[in-house]
């Protein structure tokens, strides 16, 4: 019998997960009390949103030039704010789950496969999210509402596998390796803050007398001065991926043009997938080999005579070959030995 090539058990999971939140919605109405608490929630919640949307709605949409200029370094920023966020402190575990999700995935027979699909699945759904909020968001500035919607479902999903695809990767490194990845992480970000604030200090607009203002105004010049930064090669290589999803997003009619951008989009995002799925595996075999290696490293120092590894280096080391070892020739991958930690 022929096992599916996605575990029944991650869509079902999935649909749990929306049925356990629409539950938790209703329960705030059970009783008389809670009906009046979240009653009163909702409508303070819709009178402070609601002068954002109305305030959103009678502004002047952009223009489509001005928005494919946005758009890709908003995407971009996005990006770089967690790999900052990942070289300042390295994830104990590259995938972050709850305690009911660790409790349903280790106890349950899944494969490697499957739990990344189940991931990938909880990627897209948080991203469906996402990119209803920004379409209800742009609505003015967004001629062509569905296919925006479906170009910044994509946009998002993209910077999601990749901000997945960075934090695996730091779990397969040593620790000299990560070292070396957050010098160049914040050396990069630093020649890249230095250069925007030389230039908008260079700016011929001259800055006002009071000191408060003048520094708030110096801030501001700062980030617009990474737009500046953005059109030199370097950038134009970093926002380039990001470039396409933002002539979909801002297509203001179907032509072949933007469902080429649309096609293009998805097979850079099935190609992240992939991706994705070939890096956890090598950071399953990178981990077994950095294992066996401390293992030869301290049968040799026992041989010569010198202190061999405390009982607490031998039981991690023994719980990570437990927790990577499933019996008949078949290995936890990355992801979920991660998981077994605590």
């Amino acid at each position: 019998m022929t096992r599916p090539f996605i575990h029944p058990a991650v869509p079902f999971l999935l649909k749990l997960q929306v049925q356990a939140r629409w539950f938790r919605i209703r329960h705030g109405f059970a009783t008389p009390k809670r009906m009046l608490l979240s009653s009163l929630g909702i409508i303070l919640a819709a009178i402070y949103i609601g002068q954002a949307v109305v305030s959103i709605a009678l502004r002047e949409p952009m223009s489509p030039t001005r928005l494919r200029i946005i758009i890709p370094m908003a995407l971009l920023a996005y990006f770089l704010w967690d790999v900052i966020n990942v070289a300042w402190k390295r994830p104990k575990q590259g995938v972050r789950l709850n305690p009911v999700e660790r409790m349903q995935l280790l106890t349950a027979p899944l494969r490697r496969h499957d739990l990344l699909a189940y991931r990938f699945g909880a990627i897209l759904a948080a991203s469906v999210v996402k990119a209803l909020v920004f379409c209800l968001v742009m609505t003015a500035d967004l001629p062509l509402w569905p296919v925006s919607f479906l170009g910044a479902l994509l946009a998002l999903t993209f910077v999601d596998l990749l901000r997945l695809g960075i934090s695996t990767l730091t779990e397969g490194m040593t620790e000299s390796g990560f070292r070396r990845f957050r010098a160049a992480v914040f050396a990069i970000a630093g020649v890249a803050g230095v250069s925007a604030a030389t230039v908008a200090v260079c700016l011929p607009q001259p800055l006002p007398n009071h000191a408060f203002t003048a520094s708030l105004q110096l801030v501001t010049r700062t980030f617009s001065s990474f737009a500046v930064l953005s059109e030199t090669w370097p950038g134009i290589i970093a926002k380039s991926p990001f470039a396409l999803f933002a002539q979909a997003i801002t297509a203001s009619e179907i032509s072949g043009g933007v469902i080429m951008s649309l096609l293009s989009s998805v097979v850079l995002v099935v190609a992240t997938v992939a991706g994705v799925v070939l890096l956890d595996r090598w950071v399953v075999h990178r981990v077994r080999y950095h294992s066996r290696q401390q293992f030869r490293l301290q049968r040799q120092q026992a041989a010569a005579g010198r202190p061999a590894a405390t009982f607490q280096e031998k039981r991690a080391r023994r719980q990570r070959q437990a927790s990577l070892d499933l019996g008949n020739g078949r290995r936890w991958g990355a992801l979920t030995w991660r998981q077994l930690e605590s």
